[in-house]
């Protein structure tokens, strides 16, 4: 079985980590999109574990997607990344 054809469009980004009051309370994903980098930030020290919607995205039709956690933030806490999910609209 073939993965799907991914194709140019809107996609809605979601990350998960477990709950603790120990992360990062502004946590910076970095999204690579059709017009470059786009940021994020979240506190990782709420809605942990469960699927957290971070923005949607114009992505292109290609395979190199990045999502990125950032180690760099102004915030203090552990940067926590440990899935993210990309869901067409």
């Amino acid at each position: 079985m073939s993965p799907p054809k991914v194709a140019t469009g809107s996609y809605a980004v979601y990350g998960w980590w477990p709950a603790s009051s120990g992360y990062n309370d502004q946590a910076v994903f970095w999204i690579w999109t059709t017009n470059g980098w786009a940021s994020k930030t979240v506190s990782q020290r709420t809605n942990g574990g469960k699927w957290v919607y971070l923005d949607t995205y114009k992505m292109g039709a290609w395979d190199d997607w990045n999502v990125e956690v950032s180690n760099q933030s102004s915030g203090t806490g552990y940067d926590i990344a440990d899935a993210i999910k990309v869901v067409r609209q």
